[in-house]
């Protein structure tokens, strides 16, 4: 179950993120782009736990959906962290658990077949790649059991609290990868 409005915003956008990312992917440093995305995650997930209830957006919007789904996709295709720049939009409308994980789902499903073919052109589908894809294979149905339980045991402020807590994680995990990488 996926919120039809938000992919119908989201899913044109991210797929003109991994355009871009794939025009630009020779030209990118790695790490400015985790330092920079690192950083909005962690701003976010502070801020979000810090502002008032009232002002928390509670809507599907076309400008900030398409804009960071664009940056959802271009970060998805250049350092396979499209996830903050996704959570900063959808999280502050407050979806049913299930809704949430099911447009997150369906977001990334299809963006990932997308980035597949620019992934081709450019090279980057090689042995070492599709090893690294398959030992991480076995991984995703835990991800999906994670995610299972929580929408199914704990309240809905519960769930964006943890998600909250995960997207802080990834903020500082992206922001010191970034940093390593100056």
């Amino acid at each position: 179950q996926w919120d039809v409005t938000n992919i119908v915003i989201m899913l044109p956008a991210g797929c003109v993120g991994v355009l871009v990312g794939s025009l630009t992917f020779s030209y990118l440093n790695e790490g400015h782009v985790r330092l920079l995305i690192g950083l909005l995650a962690l701003i976010f997930a502070l801020n979000f736990w810090l502002k008032s209830p009232g002002s928390i957006q509670k809507e599907p919007d076309y400008i900030k959906g398409s804009f960071w789904s664009v940056i959802g996709g271009f970060t998805s295709f250049g350092i396979h962290s499209g996830g903050p720049p996704v959570n900063i939009y959808l999280l502050p409308q407050k979806l049913h658990p299930k809704v949430f994980m099911g447009t997150c789902a369906m977001f990334f499903w299809i963006t990932n077949y997308v980035k597949l073919i620019p992934y081709f052109i450019l090279g980057q589908l090689d042995s070492q790649n599709l090893q690294t894809s398959l030992v991480l294979l076995p991984l995703a149905p835990i991800g999906v059991g994670f995610g299972y339980y929580l929408h199914t045991r704990v309240s809905t402020k519960k769930f964006y609290n943890i998600f909250n807590f995960f997207l802080i994680i990834t903020g500082c995990k992206l922001t010191y990868d970034g940093i390593m990488m100056l």
